[in-house]
């Protein structure tokens, strides 16, 4: 290599670099769009988190989506709230409707390295769920799915985001063109394959550091298909796994119901709560519909708090 090669300054050819670098937890969404057909409270702390502010140092730290963050239901409806009633203890909540398992992940250890460690970490996880950078004209969202969580990295600077994508397509494109959708060219068993890494670091670190771990995950395929095939080859994955019996739950019109029921039997002194099948976010996006209501809710925190006493 001649002289005037080596001293040539190097080019950046990294167009929008600072979009790549994750440098803290904010921002945790798209502001205040609303699909609740009734007026729903959502206090959020300075990062824009449903959550206390994180300065408060809370005994519990819930990671999650949409779920977890309690979309459609007012907080003492989520099974964060009642989770943390339950135990007596503090909490503070980085869920972020439509991130993935290694967002949720990434933003915990920026948590940690500015608020300490909380006493126990509660995690309730997607499947199948890809973070990517937004590189105009290469990789973006589609369309449809344009409200699709961003997590800013540039205060100010909105056209710079990571975006997340979900990948329940089985079969990758043969070709595609510019610009790329994830689901056309990243396959869910990658997704899944990130997804582990990144779960198991935060595992191992939380045994490191005396933090009490525990996760689960909402999807239905997980526990159907995919928990009994990894433990059977990985005997004891699912040391900090809470199973919750209400993830098989299915919806019957405007009643979710156990499979093999016809009717609700249990927390008959709620069922007449508007919100007590499905919760307020009912104005369809994406096709989704709306998320599960306060008797989910109510399942999950009970499971969630049997697992926690039983593993002390």
């Amino acid at each position: 290599m001649i002289e005037s090669e080596i001293n040539k300054p190097h080019q950046n050819y990294l167009e929008g670099w600072e979009n790549l670098l994750l440098q803290d937890i904010r921002l945790a969404g798209y502001g205040n769009f609303s699909e609740d057909i009734i007026p729903i409270e959502y206090f959020k702390n300075d990062l824009g988190y449903r959550s206390q502010a994180f300065e408060n140092k809370a005994d519990i730290l819930f990671l999650g989506d949409s779920f977890t963050r309690g979309d459609g239901l007012p907080i003492e409806k989520v099974y964060t709230h009642m989770l943390s009633e339950k135990l007596n203890l503090s909490f503070s909540c980085l869920a972020t409707g439509g991130e993935s398992v290694a967002m949720q992940i990434a933003k915990c250890f920026f948590y940690f390295k500015k608020y300490g460690h909380p006493k126990k970490i509660v995690a309730l996880f997607p499947m199948h769920r890809f973070s990517y950078p937004y590189i105009f004209g290469e990789m973006e969202n589609p369309k449809e799915n344009i409200k699709q969580a961003k997590v800013f990295n540039s205060p100010g600077v909105e056209e710079r985001y990571v975006l997340t994508s979900d990948l329940y397509e089985f079969k990758v494109e043969d070709y595609a063109k510019r610009p790329y959708l994830p689901r056309q060219v990243i396959s869910n068993q990658l997704a899944f394959f990130y997804d582990r890494i990144m779960l198991d670091m935060l595992e191992q670190y939380c045994e490191s550091n005396g933090i009490d771990f525990i996760w689960s995950c909402w999807n239905q395929g997980y526990q159907a298909a995919l928990y009994e095939a990894i433990e059977e080859k990985y005997p004891g994955y699912h040391k900090n796994y809470c199973w919750i019996e209400a993830n098989s739950w299915y919806s019957n019109g405007e009643v979710v119901l156990p499979p093999g029921q016809k009717e609700v039997d249990c927390h008959l002194e709620f069922s007449d709560d508007f919100l007590f099948h499905i919760a307020a976010d009912r104005v369809k996006n994406n096709g989704r519909g709306a998320h599960n209501g306060s008797h989910w809710h109510m399942h999950a925190s009970e499971d969630f708090y049997n697992f926690i006493v039983n593993k002390k």
